[in-house]
């Protein structure tokens, strides 16, 4: 997931990965925003290809990397010529043929088309990642969501990028907080990548479990010794999202309704009701095994 884009957030957040001064002196933001008109399509044979839509490909790719209650992602079972790569480039291919506008009647839901969207996105960051060599030793370990966050994916018949689908397409058409649980743009401060597609009948146990895995997790929320509660800065950046908003009406409601109960719970809601909630910085790195063995050893 990426933050949203107001200049204000934008600029911060380049600052933070000190990579600021660079984008300005060389104007490449407004390059990658220049030629990243092209959409990818995964080539598939005709013979191969799926005759309607169906995320079991999907679910074997999650199966094959999907790594612990981290949800971290094994990018070396996705290498070329891997069963699991062939099945994302398979699942991305029907992504590209199928959706909610193009083949309407296999999304009869509201909660179908959501589930279509969530996985195509999380799909869409594999393939990026892995095009940036994350399956070998020279993967860059930051996520570069200038340039490929903008990057036109083949999606329903047209094209999306990964930018416009979460802030022009899920966020306002959907209204349902719950999403910044589920989008995963790469990155360990990300929530987990849920190790099953995502589908509209089971949206709101996949929901619970993904948003109750990471509120768990230090990434998600620390109560410190002296009762201080740091939550992820997603829920800074969205806090809007949920203050009002579907199912929540506050940050102290989410809360409530995902944390257990206990002094934690209690630290947290009373935290968020009184405005008192600090935000963590948000950690870039690549969401693998590895980078987090090496994040957490300092």
């Amino acid at each position: 997931m990426g933050p949203p884009t107001s200049a204000r957030l934008r600029t911060k957040l380049l600052r933070a990965s000190g990579i600021v001064a660079a984008i300005a002196a060389s104007g490449l933001l407004a390059i990658a925003l220049a030629v990243t008109g092209c959409a990818s399509t995964p080539r598939v044979p005709e013979a191969d290809r799926l005759p309607a839509y169906d995320d079991a490909p999907w679910a074997r790719v999650l199966d094959a990397a999907v790594v612990g209650e981290e949800g971290l992602v094994d990018y070396a079972e996705l290498a070329e010529g891997t069963p699991a790569r062939d099945d994302l480039t398979l699942y991305l291919n029907a992504v590209a043929r199928f959706g909610p506008e193009s083949t309407p009647n296999a999304f009869a839901t509201e909660a179908d088309r959501l589930a279509y969207h969530l996985n195509a996105y999380n799909a869409f960051m594999l393939q990026k990642w892995l095009e940036k060599g994350a399956a070998t030793a020279d993967a860059d370990e930051r996520v570069g969501w200038l340039t490929w966050f903008f990057d036109r994916f083949a999606m329903d018949g047209g094209s999306e990028s990964m930018h416009a689908l979460e802030q022009g397409l899920i966020r306002p058409t959907y209204g349902d907080a719950r999403i910044h649980f589920a989008l995963v743009c790469g990155a360990l401060s990300c929530p987990p990548l849920l190790d099953e597609p995502y589908r509209g009948p089971e949206l709101d146990r996949q929901f619970r479990n993904v948003a109750t895995r990471w509120l768990q997790a230090p990434d998600g929320l620390v109560v410190g010794d002296d009762g201080t509660v740091t939550a992820s800065r997603i829920l800074d950046w969205y806090a809007g999202d949920f203050d009002g908003g579907e199912p929540f009406d506050s940050l102290a409601d989410m809360f409530e309704a995902y944390l257990p109960a206990g002094p934690r719970r209690d630290a947290a809601v009373a935290a968020a009701d009184a405005g008192e909630l600090r935000f963590m910085g948000y950690d870039w790195t690549i969401n693998s095994p590895a980078a987090s063995a090496a994040d957490a050893g300092g």
